[in-house]
């Protein structure tokens, strides 16, 4: 079976679900005690999972269904024993009980143990319930605006034929695309954005100041363009520790004359890394993700 024989609801809710599991990760890896919020998180992705195929198989459920129940009731619908991963499950469910009604908090390392064992249990049971692995479920299915989404799609494209420097600048392309389709429809009559911190130009007589004023003026530009970028994304309410990361590993790219596509620049040193595409590809959804949650138009 592939992704084509799923219905679109349950392709956007798969992608959901992983879109659950990245946010749980990224719990786990906080330092104590904040890593324990990861158990909650990994509990619900596993739950809506297993939810989610019940429904996709038919599996019947009763209204209070606990959450260890699901393992028999899709043994009969599931090759083999069922599920997989039900002792480790357990222990999960568990640990999720005496941290939610107990206050008990888990040590570091039951948290980075309890992230091996979802990530097991999704990888394993994703091609067994669904038929598709979940590497290639894609969070994209949840971007709602579709000039970024295209980007992406073809990103994976190109990272699919090995050529990640080529997906790397879809990567970039989808981002700025991002800025402009969340920013362009709050502008006001005048054309300034509510996002845009530039003052009114001002013209400085370079020839009267001094031969070298005109290089400090430049220097000043360049440098209150990049504050304004910063803020820019800080107003957004995205991660700007990750906003940076991402910004090193992806070429630069500008728009061309007459918005006759893009062009890009190379500017790190060294070919990308299936990891670099992966932290940049989730970076661009998880900011479309942030951005659809409270998005508005003036014109409204």
């Amino acid at each position: 079976m592939s992704d084509n024989n799923l219905s679109k609801d349950t392709i956007q809710r798969l992608a959901f679900i992983k879109y659950l599991l990245n946010v749980a990760v990224g719990q786990s890896r906080q330092p104590e005690p904040l890593a324990a919020a990861a158990i909650l998180t990994f509990h619900d992705s596993i739950e809506f999972f297993l939810q989610l195929a019940c429904e996709h198989l038919n599996a019947p459920t009763k209204t209070n269904t606990s959450f260890m129940e699901y393992w028999e009731i899709l043994k009969p619908k599931i090759s083999g024993d069922g599920p997989t991963q039900k002792e480790a499950m357990k222990r999960l469910n568990k640990s999720r009980v005496s941290l939610k009604h107990h206050g008990i908090l888990p040590t570091k390392l039951d948290v980075e143990a309890y992230r091996a064992s979802v990530r097991n249990f999704f990888e394993d049971n994703t091609s067994l319930v669904f038929g598709v692995e979940l590497e290639n479920i894609s969070m994209v299915n949840l971007v709602r605006y579709e000039a970024v989404k295209t980007r992406l799609e073809q990103a994976k494209v190109f990272k699919e034929d090995s050529e990640l420097e080529k997906a790397m600048v879809e990567i970039a392309i989808a981002f700025k695309q991002l800025v402009d389709c969340y920013e362009t429809p709050k502008q006001h009559k005048y054309g300034s954005s509510p996002f845009s911190f530039k003052g009114e130009s001002v013209f400085i007589d370079t020839d009267y100041m001094g031969s070298h004023f005109e290089e400090v003026v430049c220097y000043v530009d360049d440098s209150l363009a990049c504050m304004q970028d910063a803020i820019k994304i800080l107003s957004f309410g995205l991660d700007y520790r990750k906003y940076a990361r991402f910004q090193l590993l992806i070429p630069e790219v500008f728009q061309r004359r007459g918005n006759e596509g893009y062009g890009h620049r190379i500017t790190r040193e060294g070919g990308a890394s299936i990891e670099d595409y992966k932290f940049c590809h989730n970076f661009v959804i998880e900011s479309a993700l942030h951005l659809q949650g409270f998005d508005f138009d003036t014109k409204s």
